[in-house]
């Protein structure tokens, strides 16, 4: 979590949709191939706890986008600006 503590301006971070769970869930991973404990809304949620900064999500699939955008949608009040890349 050293990036949120940083001078940048912004936080990106690839987001894909999990194969290996029951109910697939957003994660932060660069491909679904590659493993990842971490969700998106745990990730936007540290990103919250430490700073204001604004969050830049590339989105890996077009299949992560909706469950994605309802992760974003409880949190987009609180983050500060917001960018979504396709």
């Amino acid at each position: 979590m050293s990036l949120i503590a940083g001078a940048a301006s912004l936080v990106e971070g690839d987001v894909s949709m999990s194969c290996n769970s029951r109910y697939p869930v957003p994660i932060m991973s660069p491909s679904a191939s590659v493993a990842s404990d971490l969700t998106l809304e745990e990730w936007l949620q540290e990103v919250l706890r430490y700073n204001s900064k604004g969050v830049q999500l590339d989105f890996q699939s077009t299949e992560v986008v909706e469950p994605a955008c309802r992760v974003l949608a409880r949190v987009a009040d609180h983050v500060s600006p917001l960018f979504a890349i396709p």
